[in-house]
Parts: C-alpha cells; sequence; structure tokens
C-alpha cells in the first residue's frame, strides 16, 4: 500500500515538507512530507537504523533539518506546545516520583502548591498514587516509564512525541501500558507521534502508521488504522486489528526486502 500524495489541510497540527537530514555527509532521511491532522496518533516503524528516531528529533526541534522544514499550527513560527517521552525514563535519581513529575512545572516558575497539585493528579492517572514518594530506585521499569508519562502530561501538550517507550518492557506490561495510554488519550485529546519496533503496537495504537524505508529513508507506506477509539485489550482480539497487523507487516519486510 503506497503512500499517497496528501493535501496539507488548513488545519493540520504539524506539516512536515520535503524533510531530510544527513549527518558528516551521510544522509539518513530524504524527502520526508507529512500531515498530521488534530487528534492523530501517527505510529513510525522501519528498519534499525532508519532515522525513526532522528525523525522525532527534527518535529521536536531537538535537531535541524538539512533541507524542507516543519510547520506547526499553519505556520513555519509558530511551535505548538509539545512534550518528548523518550526511550529510557530520564527520572532524576535524587528526586521523588512527585517531584520529577513536577519538574516541568517548576523549571517554568508555577508555584510550588500549584505543581504539586497538578503533578499529583497525573499520578493517579497513571496508577502511582501511592509511589510519591518513592524514589526511582525503588521502581520497576514499568513504573518508571509510567512516571514519564506522568511528567509528559503535566505541560498539558498540544502533540506528545514517544520514542519506542515501552520497547524495553515485557509484552504484559507493554499491552497495560499501551491501554493506559489510550486512556490518558481520551481524558486529554492530544495528537501523537510515536516510534515503535512493534508493528502489534503500532497498530493498537495508531490512526496512521508510517513505514519508513532503509537510508536515505522516506515515507514508503502510509497506513490507515480504521480501528476507531476507544481501543481496549479486547481490540486486538478482533478480526480488522489482525488483518491491519498482517498489513503492516507485509509493508515493513517489503522495505527490509
Amino acid at each position: 500500500m503506497k503512500a499517497a500524495p496528501r493535501k496539507h489541510s488548513a488545519g493540520a497540527l504539524v506539516r512536515l515538507v520535503g524533510l531530510g537530514k544527513a549527518f558528516d555527509g551521510e544522509v539518513i532521511l530524504r524527502d520526508v512530507s507529512l500531515t498530521v491532522e488534530p487528534g492523530e496518533l501517527v505510529g513510525v516503524i522501519g528498519p534499525s537504523g532508519c532515522g525513526k528516531t532522528t525523525l522525532l528529533k527534527l518535529v521536536a526541534g531537538l535537531a535541524a533539518p538539512t533541507e524542507g522544514k516543519v510547520e506547526f499550527g499553519g505556520g513555519p513560527t509558530r511551535r505548538e506546545s509539545l512534550s518528548f517521552v523518550f526511550q529510557d525514563a530520564t527520572l532524576l535519581p535524587w528526586l521523588t516520583v512527585l517531584d520529577n513529575v513536577a519538574l516541568p512545572l517548576k523549571i517554568a516558575g508555577a508555584p510550588r502548591r500549584e505543581r504539586e497539585a497538578k503533578a499529583l493528579a497525573h499520578i493517579e492517572r497513571v496508577g502511582l498514587a501511592d509511589a510519591t514518594r518513592l524514589y526511582p530506585r525503588q521502581l520497576s521499569g514499568g513504573m518508571k516509564m509510567r512516571v514519564s508519562v506522568a511528567r509528559s502530561m503535566t505541560v498539558d501538550p498540544t502533540l506528545l512525541l514517544l520514542d519506542e517507550p515501552f520497547g524495553a518492557l515485557d509484552e504484559m506490561t507493554r499491552d497495560t501500558l499501551n491501554e493506559e495510554l489510550l486512556r490518558l488519550r481520551q481524558a486529554a485529546r492530544w495528537t501523537a507521534m510515536f516510534v515503535t519496533h512493534s508493528v502489534a503496537e503500532a497498530v493498537f495504537l495508531a490512526s496512521k502508521v508510517i513505514v519508513l524505508g532503509a537510508r536515505p529513508s522516506h515515507i514508503a507506506h502510509a497506513i490507515d488504522v480504521p480501528l476507531g477509539y476507544p481501543r481496549s485489550a479486547a481490540t486486538r482480539e478482533r478480526s480488522e486489528y489482525v488483518e491491519r497487523v498482517v498489513t503492516v507487516t507485509r509493508a515493513l519486510h517489503s522495505v527490509q526486502a
């Protein structure tokens, strides 16, 4: 299923226009164009080393494109509020769960009472109300990623970028966190772009899956996932889900051949 050219919508949240990136003369990404509409969850998969993480960093402004541009909210200079959830939880070991989650608000200058109240609300939403006074060394891998997700929510992001945050977890924990992430999304309605190596995870979370080809990477396939939201564990048993997993798997294999 080849990607078809997409018309840029006036209401698009993010537009990638002819985006390219090279490191030390080696082209990683070339001519990546994509429109992300408000409310979409866009999964990004592809062969190892094809530039998936680089793509997210370009969107986040953590790296500058070699060519092309990233536009937000209809203009090249207006960047919507966004949060980035990295592969590692990146928690500060000397801070408690509460203080780690409240950190973005502290940096922004929010009063202590306000930032702690907001942090507590998000900690409760990820199921860690009893862990607020614990330190990262006292947490399991799944708990650390819950803290990282809660922290990303404190700034009320319009756009959430996730770089395979659940990749190091066992399958059962990953599935549970995927379900929790979608429950959070039902409440807050943010837009997301996320990288994963798991086709099953991509299909479960995404409204659209982008398959990058090998270097220099481009969008080889753009596959819609018309499963609707909300989704739950039962979604994985639906024939439509299984069929879409097969479709995305074949698309991924086609760019690895």
